[in-house]
C-alpha cells in the first residue's frame, strides 16, 4: 500500500463480513482488489504479468491403504496425536466450543487424555439463528460428555 501501486479502496463486502464473523472469507482481503492466495497454490510475479498455480490439493497424496477402518483409524490417530501435542501446559488452558464437529472431536480428545479438569468456553449468540440452526443442544451433549468446567453466556 505505501508503494501506492495499490488504490487504497476499502472491501465493504469483506468490511461486512469481518463485523459479523470476525474474520474475513478467503479469497477477500478489506482492500478492494486484492485476494489472498489460497491455500496450496503460490504466485510468480515478473515484469510482463502475475500467474498463480496450484502445488498440491489434499486428494493427490497417496494413500497406501484404500480400507475405510484403516483410513478412520490414520485420521484419528493423526488428529490425536496433533491435539496431543498441545496439551502440554503448566498452566489451566481452554477450549472453545463452537458446536461443530471439529470443535467437539477436540473437546472429545482433550478428555480423553487430560487426567485434570480443563475450561471449555462456548458461545451461543441469542436472536441470531433460528431454533433449527440452534447449536446449544449439540454443545450440551458434549458438555455432559466431556469438560468438567464450563463458562456460557446463556445457559446451554
Amino acid at each position: 500500500m505505501a508503494s501506492e501501486l495499490v488504490e487504497r479502496k476499502l472491501n465493504k463486502d469483506a468490511l461486512a463480513d469481518y463485523l459479523r464473523y470476525q474474520t474475513v472469507h478467503a479469497p477477500d482481503t478489506l482492500v478492494d482488489g486484492i485476494k489472498m492466495l489460497l491455500p496450496g497454490t503460490y504466485m510468480e510475479l515478473n515484469d510482463a504479468e502475475i500467474s498463480t498455480s496450484e502445488y498440491w490439493k489434499p486428494w493427490q497424496q497417496f494413500h497406501a491403504d484404500k480400507d475405510p477402518i484403516v483410513v478412520q483409524k490414520g485420521i484419528r490417530d493423526r488428529l490425536t496425536s496433533a491435539v496431543e501435542e498441545r496439551l502440554v501446559s503448566d498452566v489451566p488452558f481452554g477450549a472453545f466450543l463452537s458446536g461443530g464437529i471439529d470443535s467437539s472431536l477436540i473437546v472429545g480428545i482433550i478428555r480423553e487424555r487430560l487426567a485434570r479438569p480443563s475450561i471449555l468456553l462456548t458461545c451461543h449468540l441469542t436472536n441470531r439463528t433460528s431454533a433449527k440452526r440452534s447449536m446449544r443442544g449439540w454443545w450440551r451433549n458434549v458438555l455432559e460428555r466431556s469438560i468438567t468446567k464450563s463458562y456460557c453466556n446463556q445457559k446451554p
